[in-house]
């Protein structure tokens, strides 16, 4: 006997579950219930550096890109509450090796309409005179974008979902899916709660990966850790730099504040050991402050100055290609899920939200083909990788 009834259930509260359930509430789609296990943005979500770009390689993830960063630029008008957006710019600093690959991504954004540009050293050292670049032979500027705060923007997702008639339980932790022959039935709690429902989308990160296992689902997706530092400026340094993504020193940093830089690495972990995302080191070590440290002043000596002020440590749900998996569940009519994000899951989910809405409804997304984020791809799929060395620059 079940004990509730929806129409949709939503796994996971994060900054793609909760933009999930607004958009089926907003499309007045059924009765919606989210149920995330803490509170909302407690996840991944909430330890996200909140980085705000379009620089990506492959195209519709491009496209998606641009059309989250208009809905982070006017979120008050598209969604309602704060989602904290800064713009600041973005450059790329490139290697002699990825030349041609940023020249070809640049191209593609023109035709995209996307506002990215090549510039060289000397322009380069207009925009930000405190970098060196020496070791870089040119690079590409993204004047819109920025970076957001993942907590507001999660909470104002979550809010706005209420507020247009779902339920949004946290504290509320899934136990596990219940699936009867070749469709899904619902969500059991840990409570012994059951809640029966047509349609169920798993968007919890690694969690909702194990979840997918338990009924015989197993993705390509494993949880990757990330450190990242803040670093206090020193006086003096003046202004607030731009985003940048250093190929050189496989460095990523951006402003935070007024006077503090946020950086982490680009690497993708070799030979990593496994990491339970419920018991991890969720700060970095000594080792990591001091490699992030060094990274940051090769590309900026005036940060040598700057003292580390803390950190955090967050898990990726990394997936074969990088790419996320935003899909139908074959053979369980009903199941779909938005996992797989590999780092790139808040600056997509406004647009990951109307997508796995529009697809839980039968609907397309106008201008987004969604044929290469299909779950049946890494079965002798094609998979979309990126362009670039790091992949987690997409």
């Amino acid at each position: 006997m079940m004990d509730q009834t929806a129409d949709f259930v939503v796994i996971g509260g994060g900054c793609a579950g909760t933009s999930i359930a607004y958009h089926l509430a907003s499309q007045r789609a059924g009765r919606v219930t989210l149920l995330e296990r803490h509170t909302l943005a407690s996840g991944t979500t909430g330890f996200s550096s909140a980085i705000v770009r379009q620089h990506y390689t492959v195209p519709v993830v491009a496209r998606m890109a641009q059309r989250s960063l208009r809905v982070f630029q006017h979120f008050g008008e598209a969604i309602g509450g704060e989602s904290g957006f800064r713009q600041t710019g973005l450059l790329v600093g490139a290697r002699a090796q990825d030349l041609d690959h940023l020249r070809e991504t640049v191209a593609m954004h023109h035709k995209l309409g996307i506002d990215s540009r090549m510039i060289d050293l000397e322009q380069l050292q207009e925009l930000e005179p405190r970098m060196s670049t020496t070791d870089l032979v040119a690079a590409c500027y993204e004047p819109e974008a920025g970076y957001a705060d993942p907590v507001a923007t999660t909470q104002s997702f979550g809010r706005r979902a209420r507020e247009l008639g779902a339920q949004v339980r946290e504290h509320s932790p899934v136990h596990s899916l219940l699936v009867q022959g070749d469709r899904v039935r619902g969500v059991r709690l840990q409570d012994g709660t059951q809640i029966e429902a047509p349609t169920v989308v798993v968007a919890a990160n690694n969690w909702g990966v194990v979840l997918l296992r338990a009924v015989g689902v197993d993705l390509p997706v494993h949880p990757s850790r990330h450190a990242c530092v803040l670093i206090q400026q020193p006086d003096g340094f003046g202004g607030q730099h731009p985003i940048l993504l250093d190929m050189t020193n496989g460095l990523y940093l951006r402003p935070e504040g007024t006077d503090l830089t946020l950086a982490g690495t680009l690497d993708e972990p070799e030979n990593e050991e496994p990491v339970d995302p419920d018991r991890y080191n969720a700060v970095p070590t000594h080792a990591e402050e001091a490699d992030i440290a060094a990274r940051i002043c090769r590309r900026f000596p005036a940060l040598q100055e700057g003292t580390v002020q803390s950190g955090w440590a967050g898990i990726y749900d990394v997936s074969a290609d990088w790419q996320p998996i935003l899909s139908a569940i074959p053979g369980i009519s009903g199941l779909f899920c938005a996992l797989g994000f590999s780092g790139h899951g808040f600056k997509l989910s406004p647009v990951v939200g109307e997508m796995m809405a529009n697809l839980m409804v039968g609907r397309s997304t106008e201008g987004i083909d969604m044929e290469i984020f299909r779950a049946e791809r890494f079965v002798g799929g094609a998979l979309a990788h990126s362009t670039y060395a790091f992949g987690i620059i997409g």
